[in-house]
């Protein structure tokens, strides 16, 4: 059974080649927002690790890994710019990056429980501005051989995927 982990960048590079040759085939390094207010706000912990970092594990993952075995999820309805979702996207799938982008689903009673997912009309302009990407950099997730992208469950931006 393919295997996928979840990591959030730390200090330690080598730490993934080490999940790599423990088995593990794909790789989830998640920055949920490339939105700087978002990731302030609502995001303090991720917020402490920096982009530069995110990119550094990000390329280090797709060395290891493979091109289309490295994903990054991208929460939308948080609040964020529009633009910060589509450059972010462009900036991963060049790198060989899958951007899972994901609807808020928020869980009441909690403390986000406020926030309110995307009206259908804006999250799919995002999936279709992100599918051009997808197609551009040859990425897919049929080609993703274990996780949330190729499981497709939390987001329809598969179903968009070479239909642009």
């Amino acid at each position: 059974i393919p295997i996928h982990i979840q990591i959030s960048p730390t200090i330690d590079l080598k730490g993934i080649k080490e999940l790599h040759n423990a088995g593990a085939d794909t790789i989830g390094i998640h920055i949920e927002s490339f939105d700087k207010k978002v990731r302030n706000d609502l995001l303090p912990g991720k917020n402490k690790i920096d982009i530069k970092t995110y990119i550094l594990f990000w390329k280090e993952a797709v060395k290891i890994f493979g091109k289309n075995q490295v994903s990054s999820f991208i929460v939308t309805g948080l609040g964020e710019s529009k633009n910060s979702v589509i450059e972010g996207s462009e900036m991963l799938c060049e790198l060989g990056v899958y951007p899972n982008i994901v609807p808020l689903h928020p869980v009441p009673q909690t403390p986000l429980a406020f926030k309110r997912s995307l009206e259908p009309e804006k999250q799919i302009e995002l999936y279709e501005k992100v599918s051009f990407f997808l197609n551009k950099y040859n990425l897919s997730w049929k080609n993703s051989l274990a996780g949330c992208v190729r499981c497709r469950s939390c987001s329809a931006i598969s179903e968009f995927e070479n239909n642009i």
